[in-house]
């Protein structure tokens, strides 16, 4: 008795020192639909025939914007070969070829597909499209004018594109609550993430795929627009967990990224 007794205290030691060396989760980075989004009176609601999927929409000013990133999926392309010459279709992590299985992976559900450039173009449903650069450069100043008291509008903002630590200060009002890592920087998206999404915008930190393969879940989101930059690159938005701002910025047009639809 008293050998078996030694046993099991042991045993519990063993246990309280592995729950105490082990990270907490942090609960910001699980997703919940009603944390992520809030209320479903925020938002109206859109039918998406081809698949029958259902997306929130919600209305900034003159502009109406699905908030939830696009899971149309024709088809799946290859992760390991990145084109830009033809349309392609990701879903994070899932590196299979059954569009099925794909579609019924966490990511799929929570964050939507990642596209390239190409494919991104035709993605959206009929009666939406792409944004332009300049229409979510808008959708910041319309964010920041109405929600924010401390944004700062740049008279020079087409002059310094890439400036997106500075130029808007409205990255938390746009981001969703959930899914972000933790930032100590004041005003961050990962800095008191219960904080943000005043817009109900509810942008996701759904990473990429880049030609290392799918990185950055947790910290950084990238959505196409529909201008190019030039041959080789687009312009797409984005938001990072340790930055206040949201910008536009140049990217290879090969490379993964979401899509936000606005209405046309």
């Amino acid at each position: 008795m008293h050998y078996s007794a030694n046993k099991t205290w042991l045993a519990l030691i063993a246990i309280l020192l592995f729950f105490s060396c082990t990270e907490e989760i942090d609960p910001g980075l699980e997703y919940n639909e009603e944390s992520c989004y809030g209320s479903s009176d925020s938002y109206e609601m859109f039918l998406d025939k081809r698949d029958s999927t259902k997306y929130r929409t919600i209305e900034l000013g003159h502009q109406v914007w699905m908030a939830e990133n696009l899971k149309y999926l024709p088809k799946l392309s290859s992760h390991s070969t990145l084109k830009a010459s033809e349309p392609c279709y990701y879903v994070y992590e899932y590196t299979g070829s059954d569009v099925n299985e794909a579609i019924s992976s966490q990511y799929y559900n929570q964050l939507g597909v990642l596209y390239n450039f190409e494919s991104a173009q035709n993605a959206c449903p009929e009666g939406w499209r792409l944004p332009t650069k300049n229409e979510w450069i808008e959708m910041s100043k319309i964010v920041g004018r109405t929600l924010n008291s401390s944004y700062e509008a740049y008279e020079n903002l087409e002059d310094n594109p890439y400036d997106n630590d500075t130029l808007f200060y409205v990255a938390k009002d746009i981001a969703s609550p959930c899914m972000w890592v933790k930032s100590e920087i004041e005003n961050s998206v990962g800095n008191n993430p219960s904080n943000n999404n005043k817009s109900k915008l509810s942008l996701l930190p759904g990473g990429f795929l880049t030609y290392n393969g799918f990185s950055s879940i947790n910290e950084i989101g990238y959505w196409w627009t529909s201008d190019a930059e030039n041959t080789d690159h687009a312009w797409a938005g984005s938001l990072a967990y340790s930055k206040q701002g949201t910008g536009v910025m140049g990217a290879k047009k090969d490379l993964g990224f979401s899509v936000r639809c606005i209405k046309e």
